[in-house]
């Protein structure tokens, strides 16, 4: 199926193209800033990722995740209890990275813990050795170009080497507006602004760690979905999400579930009735990343007798992530508001790892109002208006149709249709694997849904687009650009840059 496309506005073309190297320039300088004033190693797990690196880097091979009976057998024969470890260097920063609070601010971790359930375990092993080795083997190089300076420097350089995957992720959000509004100046800009100048994707993209592969990849494929919805899935199209599904779960195994939504667009677009084309299509893109991915998958397989290492993780966690003692439920994290909170939280403001809590307390930042979570809760009210928006933006369409007036925003056609459904599945989707993850692990977080931040700004922002008349358009995008970068001045002077540097001003901290 082929879109019928509307004649090309060229000022649109030429203004877009113009905006989008001021967002990656801005971007590229906020990147930059983010990586310089964060303290070492305070992003989320870095240290975990940086060990990695240097195994890889130093002894060629990937880290390994110890075998908990295994090591208690040793342990208790006096056999060989080493396994891969996170440097002692490193122990300073342990408040960074995922320990029991007990264990912060130590000088060191203990190799071994005598844990309240009676039983030994190992510490300080390398918990993201089940990672895929795409993001790893992209900072090997710069890790042997920068061995021979300190280690905060080095870190700096393997910040700095993270931000083009950010920069990339902008690119794709603007080619996805592209394709599926390309004569809409409104959307084509502010779909990759709020990708830019949504703080956490930028701050995922300036520290280190593999999210931001993921999170780049799966808008790569977002772009190909909606240009296959437009032009139809041709060989080339089917080939390069192949290779771009492959690589995202090099990235990141969680990146698996973009099958569904590949499935999902191919199926609807292609026409389900049409079930030997669909279906012959699909199996190229799943034997394409199959290829790409199937050393990683044999290693994992011959290495932990499953595909994700997950059940070792859990197992070596057991001590102090059980949650046995009142297990989640989906419905139950689903409806829990402190759980809603704590992502909401997450997706606005986790800098230094849960130590910068946008708690929202204008008063104790700027002395303004009551001493209430306003900062947050106001950010969530223009979130659920812009959402509410596609109530709005349904009215418009019926009222479009009925005039039969051609309109791609407010009258767009199936593939458009299709596609919009297929952004809103990606939401869902991207929720639900936080939920799931939740069900196992106590530190399900919010940045798990980040690979979806192209369709949730689709969505968001053609409900922001609809609530504006024709003549308010242009000032109202300026409005919202105008206040996203806002946001981002008001979270880094009013909490992230005080908490770091706590005599240059009044802050939080």
């Amino acid at each position: 199926m082929t879109a019928m496309v509307s004649p090309i506005n060229e000022t649109v073309q030429r203004t877009a193209r113009t905006f989008l190297w001021v967002l990656l320039g801005l971007f590229l300088a906020k990147g930059i800033i983010i990586a310089l004033v964060s303290a070492p190693y305070s992003g989320h797990d870095e240290i975990a990722h940086y060990s990695y690196v240097k195994v890889l880097a130093e002894e060629g091979r990937l880290p390994l995740i110890p075998d908990l009976e295994e090591w208690r057998l040793a342990h208790a024969t006096g056999g060989d209890t080493s396994f891969d470890e996170i440097p002692d260097e490193f122990y300073p920063y342990a408040g960074h990275f995922t320990t029991p609070d007990w264990l912060r601010g130590l000088a060191y971790i203990p190799r071994e813990i005598f844990a309240e359930d009676g039983e030994w375990y190992p510490s300080g092993w390398i918990y993201t050795a089940n990672h895929p080795p795409l993001y790893y083997l992209w900072l090997t190089p710069v890790y042997w170009l920068t061995d021979h300076l300190p280690t905060d420097q080095q870190m700096l350089f393997m910040r700095f080497a993270t931000i083009p995957f950010g920069m990339a992720t902008v690119a794709f959000a603007w080619l996805a507006a592209r394709a599926l509004f390309r004569n809409d100046l409104f959307l084509r800009a502010l779909i990759p602004a709020f990708v830019a100048l949504q703080p956490q994707i930028a701050y995922e993209s300036s520290i280190i760690n593999n999210d931001i592969l993921a999170i780049m990849f799966c808008s790569a494929i977002f772009w190909l979905l909606l240009e296959g919805l437009r032009n139809g899935f041709s060989r080339k199209i089917v080939t390069w999400l192949g290779i771009a599904y492959g690589l995202a779960i090099l990235g990141k195994s969680s990146s698996a579930t973009m099958g569904a939504i590949i499935a999902m667009a191919m199926v609807l677009g292609i026409g389900w009735r049409n079930w030997r084309t669909w279906l012959m299509k699909g199996a190229a893109v799943v034997g394409i990343g199959g290829a790409i991915t199937a050393p990683w998958l044999i290693f994992m397989w011959r290495t932990y007798g499953e595909l994700t290492g997950l059940n070792r993780v859990a197992a070596l966690q057991a001590w102090w992530n059980s949650q046995s003692d009142n297990p989640p439920t989906l419905l139950g994290e689903l409806f829990n508001s402190t759980f809603f909170w704590f992502r909401w939280k997450e997706t606005w403001g986790e800098f230094g790892w849960r130590l910068i809590e946008l708690d929202g307390y204008m008063a104790d930042v700027y002395g303004i109002g009551p001493r209430v979570p306003t900062f947050l809760t106001v950010i969530l009210v223009i979130v659920l208006f812009g959402s509410a928006g596609g109530g709005i933006w349904y009215w418009r369409y019926r009222k479009a149709k009925e005039e039969g007036r051609k309109d791609e925003v407010f009258n767009p056609g199936q593939w458009q249709w299709i596609a919009l459904w297929t952004m809103a599945a990606a939401c869902v989707l991207g929720y639900y694997t936080v939920l799931q993850f939740g069900l196992s692990f106590r530190l399900t977080q919010a940045r798990y849904y980040f690979p979806m931040i192209v369709p949730a700004s689709m969505l968001l922002m053609l409900g922001f687009r609809s609530w504006l008349p024709s003549n308010l358009v242009r000032i109202g995008g300026a409005a919202l650009f105008l206040s996203l970068v806002i946001l981002n001045v008001l979270i880094y002077t009013g909490w992230v840059l005080p908490y770091w540097y706590p005599n240059a001003g009044a802050g939080v901290h």
